[in-house]
């Protein structure tokens, strides 16, 4: 604890620094929140009166996800300063917020400790909660908006000023045969086979290997999109539990962990929104849970992300929605299933099976999607005369 402190009072704070302790239930960086004494001025939700700060969040930048944390910051950075001079469009974009970065006392916007980890902070917006899952369909609405909110304030930042933090992320075809390899290796073939000859989990293994089997030519759907699908700027990980929602009025007002912040597709981030909300279930519940995609909330969300980002979306953007709805829990079922056989390398664990139960739930819901195709298909119909009425003059 005494070296967070330390780390924790590098940083030029609205306040004196009086503890540290970890907080949120993030899987990639390891995540704190900073108490202070004698607090200054705070960035609050736009809903709520203005009201003194007493806290701020800390990160450690994981390296091994993210080689060159440095340019994580830099991206940070080049979209808080652009999504600030942008206007708002309209009343829910009047309450949107991002978190803020504090510089250091030497004037910089990271800390790198003696070991070399970057550390930076944020500010803390105070009187909003998240949700791990989407408890109505107007939670469902604000979900929408907050992120068509947030790609419209960011669209038109130029994506070559943007690094790519994470090279190969989201082009799934690079998870399929790295898969490949590691399921044709000794070693995991080994522990496969042993694991299968005890019983243990051997219906989940062969529950995950004949759906990622049955599904391979998803991989290529959308970096193989004829023409090529606009590249833009993308959040990266949009699921619900990274959204803002303000305590009082309960709209959304703030996405936040915008280290995935990179050029790429919108459509990872609203397939990922949707994989997220839609899931009733969590991202991992228990054995006995009946993993559906909720069709209505699907639709709340697209109609709320629509009326938000109607200005820049193209027709293709709407020919490849379904194709992405589908790849996206693919894509990560194949990334929990991969993890769990190279031993949890990856994605952060509380017990052996927690990748492996993950996988499971989302190539579940990847099934409960393609049982739905003709449903979902109509509300992509739908929204896509909602786009072209948005835009028409008048």
């Amino acid at each position: 604890m005494s070296a967070l402190l330390t780390i924790a009072e590098q940083f030029r704070f609205p306040g004196v620094v009086d503890q540290v302790q970890p907080f949120g239930s993030g899987i990639i960086n390891d995540t704190y929140v900073v108490t202070f004494t004698n607090p200054g001025p705070v960035v609050f939700s736009s809903c709520l009166p203005p009201r003194s700060g007493k806290r701020a969040i800390l990160q450690r930048i994981n390296r091994q996800v993210f080689p060159q944390p440095v340019q994580v910051i830099h991206n940070l950075q080049l979209l808080l300063q652009h999504a600030a001079q942008q206007e708002p469009d309209d009343q829910a974009d009047q309450y949107f917020l991002l978190p803020q970065l504090y510089a250091t006392h030497a004037g910089d916007n990271y800390y790198r400790d003696a070991e070399g980890d970057i550390w930076r902070a944020m500010t803390f917006i105070e009187g909003t909660e998240s949700f791990d899952t989407v408890e109505s369909l107007r939670q469902a609405t604000e979900a929408g908006t907050v992120l068509g909110t947030f790609h419209q304030r960011v669209h038109n930042l130029p994506i070559a000023q943007l690094y790519d933090t994470l090279p190969g992320f989201h082009i799934t075809p690079n998870y399929l045969r790295h898969y490949a390899r590691v399921i044709a290796d000794p070693v995991t073939a080994a522990r496969a086979g042993n694991n299968r000859d005890s019983g243990t989990d051997n219906e989940a293994w062969r529950y995950c290997e004949e759906v990622i089997a049955a599904n391979r030519d998803l991989a290529c759907v959308l970096v193989n999109a004829t023409p090529p699908l606009t590249t833009r700027v993308m959040h990266g990980d949009p699921k619900l539990n990274n959204m803002l929602f303000d305590t009082r009025s309960g709209r959304a007002v703030s996405i936040i962990d915008l280290d995935t912040v990179k050029p790429g597709l919108i459509h990872y981030d609203i397939a990922d929104c949707l994989r997220s909300c839609c899931n009733r279930g969590g991202e991992m519940p228990g054995s006995t849970a009946n993993i559906e995609f909720d069709t209505g909330v699907c639709r709340a969300i697209l109609e709320a992300y629509v009326s938000a980002a109607a200005s820049f979306l193209e027709t293709q953007d709407f020919d490849y929605l379904f194709p992405a709805i589908q790849l996206l829990p693919f894509e990560l079922g194949l990334r929990f299933y991969t993890d769990y056989l190279q031993g949890d390398r990856y994605f952060k664990v509380n017990s052996p099976n927690d990748n492996l139960n993950r996988a499971v739930t989302q190539l579940e819901l990847l099934q409960s999607i393609q049982r739905q195709q003709a449903e979902i298909r109509d509300i992509i119909e739908d929204i896509k005369k909602l786009a072209v009425s948005l835009r028409a003059p008048g």
